[in-house]
């Protein structure tokens, strides 16, 4: 099933998808946009209600492993992570930006499995954190 985009990020995405000249003005929408991650552990917020971390708070973000590598996955939106998992599962909403600064040094992959997933690699996490063009 092709991606559908239900917002301004997952357009940027499907345009940097296309349009190899698109992909800083992506990475600049990402990291000014909210995305989703999958949450496990014992310590999580009620279905639906919005929740504060102070310093030294955790989170346990869920993996998943292909080809051999281990992956944090996150999403562009609720339904982007919805047609991933296809169970109930539990996610936080969180800024871009404060997400890769929590998994810096991880492999990361954007709605993954999707027609426009995308892995990012720990050097392309700290070189968008960092502010470098991306090429």
């Amino acid at each position: 099933m092709p991606f559908e985009p239900k917002n301004d990020l997952e357009r940027s995405l499907v345009k940097a998808h296309s349009d190899d000249a698109h992909r800083e003005q992506f990475y600049s929408d990402l990291m000014a946009s909210d995305v989703f991650v999958i949450q496990h552990g014992d310590h999580l917020p009620k279905s639906g209600e919005a929740f504060a971390m102070g310093p030294g708070d955790t989170v346990t973000l869920g993996w998943l492993k292909h080809e051999g590598r281990s992956y944090i996955p996150f999403f562009t939106s609720l339904d982007a992570l919805q047609l991933m998992t296809r169970d109930s599962v539990n996610y936080l909403k969180i800024n871009a930006r404060n997400f890769f600064e929590m998994t810096r040094g991880n492999w990361l992959a954007l709605n993954a499995f999707s027609d426009v997933g995308t892995e990012f690699s720990p050097e392309v996490v700290t070189t968008i954190l960092d502010g470098a063009p991306q090429r």
